[in-house]
């Protein structure tokens, strides 16, 4: 027997653990550590812009990356044995709305197969996507960068939104 998913409803966005991003606009900066891995950063920016309503915005200027002004902080960390990435909010808004999100990303734990750059690619992705309030596992999540853990394939489903994760963001923002 196959089993049919059901449908996405169960999904609760915003993810009840998580907050929301301030805004549409989704501003991010490379930490000096993290500036060799800028295509990473880049795919996953790349993917949330084209993909999605939102925004992703690169600053010119250094002065931009000032206090609440950028969104995401890419940062290259040694994180536990067996932590792939994981995504931090550095401070809140009384309004409940998240100023700025650390994205911190394990290249050692991310780089165990054949398909490192797909799963590099996946987990910025899959990261970016909680500093949305989106989840993991929910009913589409096992076809998106929302997946936990390594991808199964390349397939590019797999380091992109689902359709549904798409219209919880314009939803949202």
């Amino acid at each position: 027997m196959i089993a049919i998913p059901t449908s996405a409803e169960a999904d609760v966005v915003p993810c009840p653990s998580l907050r929301l991003a301030d805004n549409e606009i989704h501003t991010y900066f490379y930490t000096t550590g993290f500036n060799s891995f800028r295509a990473v950063a880049d795919y996953a920016m790349d993917t949330l812009d084209s993909t999605t309503d939102m925004v992703s915005q690169l600053p010119e200027t250094p002065e931009f990356c000032e206090f609440r002004q950028t969104d995401v902080w890419w940062w290259s960390t040694n994180l536990a044995a067996g932590v792939r990435g994981q995504m931090s909010c550095a401070g809140w808004y009384t309004n409940g709305r998240c100023w700025s999100y650390d994205i911190d990303l394990d290249f050692t734990e991310l780089d165990q197969s054949s398909l490192d750059w797909e799963d590099r690619q996946k987990t910025a992705c899959h990261e970016l996507g909680h500093t949305l309030s989106i989840s993991h596992n929910t009913t589409d999540g096992a076809g998106s960068c929302m997946i936990s853990g390594e991808i199964p394939n390349a397939n590019l489903q797999y380091r992109r939104y689902s359709s549904h994760h798409i219209s919880h963001i314009a939803a949202l923002y």
